[in-house]
């Protein structure tokens, strides 16, 4: 588990969720207030899940790229695809424009496949991947709209 934790290291998960604080060796953390009482240390705490990299992926695919302020490079083009039709092109295309971005700035992972949909008004992206240097295998779909 070390191992997975080092390599996925540690940030935010949204929504940010209170939790009791853990030791070095997992034991829950107390502290004594004021008057006397034995209370449990609660508090929000970076985590090191696989549910980062999840969230990783998800942020990657919502940003155009060109609209984050100092790092333009950042998201994909999928909005381009949005009106594209449903055909060959346009699968070829998400495929292309998902596997520049993740290679780019999602480097713990590795993609097994992606499928897309698109209609009038949306596209629908589905990413099978597993993460590097681990057994993790996961999933995710993301969905834009017009």
């Amino acid at each position: 588990m070390e191992i997975i934790q080092t390599f996925l290291q540690k940030g935010a998960v949204w929504p940010l969720e209170i939790t009791q604080a853990k030791d070095s060796n997992g034991n829950l953390r107390y502290f004594t207030d004021p008057g006397g009482t034995v209370r449990p240390l609660l508090g929000w705490y970076p985590q090191s899940t696989p549910d980062l990299v999840k969230q990783s992926i998800g942020n990657l695919m919502d940003i155009p790229v060109g609209f984050t302020l100092r790092n333009e490079t950042l998201g994909t083009r999928l909005l381009e695809v949005l009106e594209e039709p449903n055909n060959q092109v346009a699968t070829f295309l998400v495929k292309k424009y998902i596997t520049e971005a993740v290679a780019r700035f999602e480097p713990r992972i590795i993609i097994k496949d992606i499928t897309s949909e698109i209609t009038k008004t949306e596209l629908t992206v589905h990413i099978t991947y597993s993460i590097q240097n681990t057994q993790i295998e996961e999933e995710i779909t993301n969905t834009l709209t017009v």
